[in-house]
């Protein structure tokens, strides 16, 4: 047994090729959309909090959840695809993130209709929340199948290995201080989105005038 673990380790030291992407051709668009919510801080901070949620809940529960979730993901996905709806406001992902994160402080959970809407909307505002550039629709359709799958396995493996655990006292406890967290860097994120929004939007086209029309006033006083 020991000389197969040496052997293994030797295996290991060998040189090989390394490579960036997928060794599979064609797969790059789907592995960067199924890694897309990973990198997207304001997927990610919902995704956990959705997990919690949901492991919260007994299995038949949490496939309800699930049963809301994976359609309303495919319906924003579907929404980028075929109508190039522009991507949701960071604000209502920052509220939903939110939301989840009450619901888990306060050591509470809706109702299955109300789950279930969480759980829907969120998928919802993730999906056509993924928008990205692609040349053609085969690359963006790959896109967003990887994004697509992955959301729904992050967010259901999250809430089974969490429903593991939820009858234990340090468990209970962690979640609530999770959600906690969730909540404080929702609000955080709701006010930077906020502020982004009113940074962004143009100003009034009266505006400037009237700085301009007070000064061409002193003018004429002074005249």
């Amino acid at each position: 047994m020991k000389t197969v673990w040496l052997l293994c380790g030797l295996l290991l030291l060998l040189p090989c090729d390394t490579h960036a992407h997928g060794t599979l051709g064609g797969t790059a668009d789907f592995i960067h959309g199924a890694l897309h919510p990973l990198a997207t801080p304001f997927h990610l901070l919902l995704l956990i909090g959705l997990g919690l949620m949901g492991g919260r809940e007994k299995i038949p529960q949490l496939i309800s959840a699930m049963k809301a979730f994976v359609p309303g993901t495919f319906v924003g996905l579907a929404g980028v695809f075929f109508f190039s709806v522009p991507p949701v406001p960071s604000a209502l992902l920052a509220a939903a993130s939110l939301g989840a994160g009450l619901f888990l402080a306060i050591n509470k959970s809706p109702n299955p209709w109300g789950i279930g809407l969480v759980y829907g909307s969120s998928g919802f505002l993730m999906g056509i929340d993924s928008e990205v550039d692609a040349a053609s629709a085969l690359p963006l359709l790959k896109f967003l199948l990887g994004t697509w799958i992955s959301l729904s396995v992050i967010v259901f493996n999250a809430a089974f290995y969490a429903s593991l655990v939820r009858e234990r006292a340090w468990a209970k406890v962690g979640v609530r201080i999770a959600g906690s967290w969730i909540m404080a860097i929702g609000v955080l994120m709701l006010a930077f989105s906020i502020r982004e929004t009113r940074a962004s939007s143009p100003a009034s086209p009266g505006a400037g005038a009237a700085p301009q029309q007070t000064a061409e006033a002193q003018m004429k006083n002074q005249n």
